[in-house]
């Protein structure tokens, strides 16, 4: 998945095209050692000394800057180079503890092919899609394969052949513009997330100050089907209103915006009522982060510790089969019963342990 600045990279040079200008797209394909970026980082300049992008947080990019605009490296088509192989040049650039780098240079010009390759990657990335860039070094083709699915990098050194899939940001999509919507989209968005929040209640929508998020009057189901219908978004309700909770969770049990338990993250689903989730989300694969049940009137529903109380009587019941669980409020709160008395405290948190197993 792309990061908001590689996402950048690519966009830079597709306006670049579309203009007239020629530029240098740069693809970190291998480390060794340390490493400021990560395998798959982009980097893209013009002969005129504009950088978007970082291959090592600065290390580099001067160097490399030089050696394009002096004509040194991939003058006539893709190259592979390494920085870092010598002591001297470790030294000299600065990067960390001995690290290698390895790069690929594609020289990229204004040509209707290639305007027409980077609008293509673009447009898909902007509908949210999968598209896989294959460069041959030695023949010197690109080519685009989509539609595809997420795979990492793969680089041939023995063929000279780079395989570049790139995918959709990571999404956080928020039913709700409340004040929790407004601190957890500060949170996504220091995480690199793409926030879309989604109301139908325009004058709150309005209200939603925070910068950076995409807004969408709109009613949940529709607007889920519209922008959060791929695996790397989570969606989480935060109105605490089943009429407009309820409408966007029934439509999110039927997209693929789910994202693999081995990962260590999950779609959060947070005021699951009698009718969002009369489907059973858990039988189709949907693991919620975390369920809180809160009942509306603490004093009559539950015991104040009703979580704690409920891991350690799940736990004592496991032990032997004859016991059964301390009543709380997780065991309490079926969906049998109302709406108003079937709420959740619209948060997850993945730290907490899953005792829905």
């Amino acid at each position: 998945m792309l990061q908001a600045v590689d996402k950048e990279v690519l966009n830079q040079i597709n306006s670049w095209l579309q203009s007239g200008l020629s530029c240098w797209l740069a693809t970190v394909v291998q480390t060794w050692g340390s490493s400021p970026r990560p395998v798959g980082s982009l980097l893209t300049c013009n002969s005129e000394g504009t950088v978007v992008g970082s291959l090592s947080g600065g290390c580099v990019e001067d160097d490399l800057l030089e050696k394009l605009t002096a004509g040194e490296l991939a003058a006539d088509g893709p190259q592979f180079f390494q920085y870092g192989i010598t002591a001297e040049e470790t030294e000299k650039l600065g990067l960390p503890c001995g690290g290698h780098l390895y790069i690929v240079v594609e020289p990229l010009h204004p040509s209707t092919d290639t305007q027409a390759h980077f609008r293509q990657l673009t447009t898909a990335l902007a509908e949210r899609r999968c598209a896989k860039r294959v460069v041959d070094l030695k023949k010197g083709n690109t080519a685009i394969v989509a539609p595809c699915s997420a795979a990492p990098l793969a680089w041939d050194e023995q063929n000279q052949v780079l395989e570049h899939t790139y995918g959709p940001a990571h999404q956080l999509f928020v039913i709700g513009s409340g004040m929790v919507s407004a601190y957890l989209a500060q949170m996504a968005l220091s995480l690199d997330y793409e926030i879309t929040v989604c109301d139908p209640r325009k004058d709150l929508l309005d209200q939603f100050s925070v910068a950076g998020v995409r807004k969408v009057a709109d009613m949940p189901d529709d607007a889920v089907r519209e922008y959060a219908n791929d695996p790397a978004t989570a969606i989480v309700a935060l109105t605490h209103d089943p009429r407009i909770d309820d409408m966007g969770l029934m439509e999110a049990l039927e997209t693929e915006a789910v994202l693999h338990r081995r990962h260590g993250v999950y779609p959060l689903v947070c005021q699951p009522s009698r009718t969002a989730l009369s489907a059973g989300p858990e039988s189709r694969g949907y693991r919620p982060l975390a369920r809180s049940y809160w009942p509306t009137h603490r004093q009559q529903n539950a015991p104040r510790n009703c979580h704690r109380d409920f891991g350690r009587n799940h736990r004592s019941a496991k032990k032997s089969s004859n016991s059964s669980p301390r009543p709380c409020c997780r065991n309490r709160l079926t969906l049998d019963q109302p709406i108003e008395t079937n709420r959740c405290c619209a948060f997850g948190s993945r730290f907490w342990p899953p005792f829905w197993q």
